[in-house]
């Protein structure tokens, strides 16, 4: 089977400093892979390569097995969704108007199915007529997480399932619909998308994905399952603190709580 999305050997230069250093990253349909770290690390230089937005010094992007760059934007759309950390909207759009946008001109009874769905799953039902720019900061988030959703859905009808590239989508987000949103993409990677979520709370993390990819100075710290990746060493070396990681019951998921910090 060939890998959904493989980034090979990435290095990425800003003048003098080193963002990524020769990063590797396959990824399988259907995987979840949330990619930890403190600030600076690399992680949304790594995303933005992934992406296609942002092309490397050095290495290559495969998705499903060709070269990213050899897509035309149109073609892309339909293999690759981006969830941004933020997104502007300024003009009076609706609710609707800007989940619509993900189907790229597409129109008829589907695609307003689509929708319809897009945002019952993220638990914007009744909002579709109202002005995007009346929405809480939280609420904006999940309209754009409902836009990506139709863009997969119009890429999965004509190329089968495709990926999904989230930054930090929870950050603006209670604690419920963090869950939600998190429990949607889940289903989404369920039936095939394969899902690359940059992460600062590391419980989501653990909680969300079957692999957690720690970077660190634009390199790769470790990379595993979190019963395995998420340690007491790692929070030392990657995030320089001493806290001791807990475990649930099992399957022993591991969970961190700050209040031991020294």
């Amino acid at each position: 089977m060939n890998a959904a999305l493989d980034a090979c050997e990435i290095t990425v230069s800003a003048g003098e400093k080193l963002l990524l250093d020769h990063v590797s990253l396959r990824v399988m349909p259907g995987e979840t892979v949330a990619l930890i770290g403190p600030n600076g690390a690399g992680k949304s230089t790594f995303l933005r390569v992934m992406s296609g937005e942002l092309r490397p010094d050095h290495g290559a992007v495969l998705m499903q097995a060709h070269e990213i760059g050899t897509f035309s934007p149109a073609a892309l759309a339909l293999k690759r969704a981006v969830l941004a950390q933020s997104v502007t909207v300024n003009f009076p759009l609706t609710v609707a108007e800007i989940v619509r946008m993900g189907a790229g001109g597409r129109q008829g009874a589907a695609i307003d199915a689509q929708i319809e769905r897009a945002l019952a799953a993220v638990d914007l039902d009744g909002f579709a007529g109202r002005i995007m720019l009346t929405l809480s900061g939280g609420e904006q988030q999940r309209v754009h997480c409902a836009r990506v959703m139709v863009q997969l859905a119009c890429g999965e009808a004509e190329n089968g399932p495709g990926v999904l590239l989230l930054d930090e989508p929870t950050s603006s987000l209670d604690l419920r619909h963090q869950i939600e949103l998190l429990s949607a993409v889940k289903r989404l990677a369920d039936n095939g998308t394969a899902i690359v979520a940059v992460l600062h709370d590391l419980n989501l993390a653990a909680m969300f994905a079957q692999r957690i990819v720690a970077m660190s100075e634009g390199r790769i710290a470790a990379d595993g399952p979190a019963a395995e990746t998420v340690s007491d060493r790692l929070l030392h070396d990657v995030f320089k603190v001493r806290i001791p990681v807990g475990r649930t019951p099992p399957p022993g998921t591991p969970f961190v709580l700050p209040h031991a910090a020294v």
